[in-house]
């Protein structure tokens, strides 16, 4: 037996006689351990849905999703923001808070993230799957692209001026004051 091998001062003696846990006992803490590392996996490896800009920007024309831009007003006013996203600076104080508030008034509708290159939004939407937010989506390829794509820009789609409205189709009237 393996224990054996390992305490070789305790050969000749039973596990239980040499203080160490039995066999039975072992391998309900090998399960238990097991359970609980694939419950903290399921945990810590969230899963966030992907898609293109094409597709973010068509379900939000759709009335489907809500798309958060998550870059810096400097950002937004050197490029422009998606013609059908929101504004909502990563770095304020109050983002949480004020996608709390958005949730709570869209009702399940989803959310997604876009930002520069995917980065931003890519950790953002898997913090936000982790702290239980429902309905996260990440856009893979950001406004300016990277390795997966072109990104928004670049796929001829539209934005807009930074402090103009979004597109009519965004419903601004579920959103809290930004």
């Amino acid at each position: 037996w393996a224990m054996e091998k390992i305490f070789p001062s305790h050969i000749g003696m039973g596990l239980a006689q040499a203080g160490l846990p039995s066999r039975r006992q072992i391998l309900r803490l090998a399960l238990l351990s097991v359970v609980f590392g694939i419950v903290l996996a399921g945990q810590i490896l969230a899963v966030v849905v992907n898609i293109s800009p094409t597709e973010a920007r068509q379900r939000a024309l759709d009335g489907e999703l809500i798309l958060i831009d998550v870059r810096t007003p400097k950002e937004w006013a050197a490029s422009g923001l998606p013609d059908v996203a929101i504004g909502l600076d990563l770095r304020r104080r109050d983002f949480v808070k004020k996608l709390r508030e958005l949730e709570a008034r869209i009702d399940g509708l989803p959310i997604a993230y876009i930002c520069s290159a995917s980065g931003r939004s890519s950790g953002v939407t898997s913090n936000l799957d982790r702290a239980g937010f429902k309905n996260v989506i990440n856009v893979t390829e950001g406004v300016f692209g990277n390795i997966t794509g072109p990104g928004w820009i670049k796929r001829g789609l539209p934005m807009r001026d930074a402090g103009t409205t979004p597109h009519p189709s965004v419903d601004t009237s579920v959103l809290p004051e930004f």
